[in-house]
């Protein structure tokens, strides 16, 4: 199976397969790892700052992703684990360019579906790392 639009055909929040996860890491792909923040608070998020996470994205967007100008939004493919939000990797995101900074996860979207506490959880990891001399266990 080709994946080379498959961020047109998925949904947001829709995890894809191993084998899709696979096939757009490779290199070649037409896909590219960049940082996006995926904030806990909407004061963090007005700030532009978050969880940062590695995710997948075209090369299209991953050209924008060096114009210090751009706001456009776009999907991307968590490629790790989130930890404020306990997304697991391989789900898809809505994201949008935030100028010469980081690209940041929708918020709202965060919001609507995640019931979960993020700053609570950030706040926990930051004690477990403290309480562990500066590891996560």
């Amino acid at each position: 199976m080709a994946y080379e639009n498959l961020l047109e055909e998925v949904i947001i929040g829709e995890v894809i397969s191993p084998e899709a996860y696979e096939a757009i890491s490779a290199e070649g792909s037409g896909f590219k790892y960049i940082k996006v923040n995926i904030p806990s608070t909407r004061a963090n998020y007005e700030n532009g700052n978050g969880e940062g996470c590695w995710t997948l994205v075209t090369e299209e967007d991953a050209e924008k992703y060096e114009d210090d100008n751009c706001t456009d939004t776009f999907k991307a493919v968590l490629a790790n684990y989130s930890f404020y939000y306990n997304i697991p990797a391989g789900t898809v995101l809505p994201c949008h360019f935030n100028k010469k900074y980081r690209p940041l996860v929708s918020y709202d979207y965060l919001v609507e579906n995640y019931l979960v506490n993020a700053e609570e959880n950030r706040l926990n990891i930051i004690k477990q790392i403290i309480e562990n001399g500066g590891k996560l266990v």
